[in-house]
């Protein structure tokens, strides 16, 4: 095991409105009427009439603005916004805030009404809810526009089963020990039950985590049992959520899944980045892909949001041939696209195995005071031979 690399995203910034009224209360599947909703400047949107919305009117946005409310509920839940846009040269952008957070970001091109689904989970309690229109336009013969019909909150349903593909990690490495099967599970490891499906999550601090082969590094990590299978094509997904936390500067910042080979590759990563190389050079997603035998990569980066889902669809086929092929996307947006071309090297020591969590350089050595007390929670994985 080298180097796994993990990478962050930027957070939009906009100031969520406390409002002086008392917050909905929302109890599981509770739709509430966008017109409702509190526009900031008041100049900036208006109900208007629509036979199509849900009780015959709707909110219009119009100007670069935002609209608000409080609610309050007793579990967590998600939300799904019913939206549509009006076009000018481009469709408008909406953004979804949890005081003052954004958990969801999207371009609504639709034309009727559409429902939107934020991927993020929200705790139980009362909070903010902000949907902010970002990219208003009006030039002489067109105008940009965003329309809210309603806001439903819907229960999130937390996953019961057991870890059942992955109860057989042959490898857990947390507190300086490795424990072999993964049972009686460390604090810095635990299995979890999220709106995705049963997941994992690891937490690695500065004062526990100095694995035993480098005293200059942090990790939590497991071992998948069972070895890649060579000539064939393979698909995996997984959603990783990271809380809002500091990503350590070096390049090895973060690494939370990784194909690693017994030599000396890393292979095919998805890691963090706080190196500046990022989207607004801030922290990001970080994705390596193998491009020759031993430790070289190419890379590419995305945007990446804390307190938030990431979903991630990687296909591969493992080849040491021209036939091999590596493809990543996240979020529905492809980044890698790696054709006609070896994905394991003879030279790098055999098959590889998966491993995943969070591992970070800290120390004299690489330059970096602190991890913090970085976490990540990895869930809803699941692995086909399509």
């Amino acid at each position: 095991m080298r180097y796994l690399r993990m990478t962050i995203v930027s957070v939009f910034t906009a100031a969520a409105i406390t409002l002086p009224v008392a917050p909905h209360a929302a109890a599981a599947d509770t739709t509430l009427e966008a017109e409702s909703m509190v526009v900031s400047p008041a100049s900036a949107g208006r109900v208007i009439a629509d036979s199509s919305a849900s009780g015959g009117s709707a909110l219009e946005l119009y100007k670069k603005s935002s609209a608000s409310m409080n609610l309050s509920f007793p579990a967590s839940i998600s939300l799904v916004i019913r939206a549509k846009g009006n076009s000018c040269l481009g469709a408008p952008n909406m953004t979804v805030l949890i005081d003052g957070n954004a958990i969801f970001e999207t371009t609504v091109s639709a034309k009727s009404w559409t429902n939107y689904t934020t991927a993020a989970t929200i705790n139980a309690g009362t909070h903010t809810l902000s949907i902010a229109f970002t990219n208003a336009l009006n030039i002489f013969f067109c105008s940009r526009a965003l329309f809210l019909d309603t806001v439903t909150v819907s229960a999130v349903t937390a996953a019961t089963s057991t870890i059942a593909q992955y109860s057989d990690l042959s490898l857990v490495f947390a507190r300086r020990t490795y424990y072999n099967p993964a049972v009686a599970l460390p604090p810095d490891f635990q299995t979890v039950s999220t709106s995705f499906g049963p997941g994992f999550q690891f937490v690695v601090s500065d004062t526990t985590d100095v694995t035993l082969w480098d005293s200059t590094m942090k990790a939590v990590l497991a071992k998948v049992s069972n070895p890649i299978a060579m000539n064939t094509t393979q698909q995996w997904d997984f959603s990783v959520y990271l809380p809002s936390q500091n990503v350590v500067t070096s390049w090895n910042g973060g690494v939370l899944w990784e194909f690693h080979t017994p030599g000396v590759s890393s292979g095919h990563t998805v890691e963090l980045d706080n190196t500046g190389r990022g989207p607004g050079g801030k922290p990001s997603f970080r994705f390596g892909y193998q491009t020759s035998a031993g430790a070289h990569y190419a890379y590419t980066y995305a945007a990446l949001t804390f307190d938030a889902w990431h979903h991630c669809t990687i296909k591969v086929r493992w080849s040491t041939a021209t036939d091999g092929f590596y493809q990543l996307s996240m979020d529905g947006t492809q980044y890698i696209n790696h054709q006609n071309t070896p994905t394991v090297y003879a030279g790098d020591g055999g098959t590889p195995f998966l491993q995943f969590g969070f591992y970070a350089d800290i120390g004299a050595a690489s330059g970096v005071a602190s991890v913090g007390n970085s976490q990540v929670t990895i869930a809803g994985i699941t692995h086909a031979t399509p």
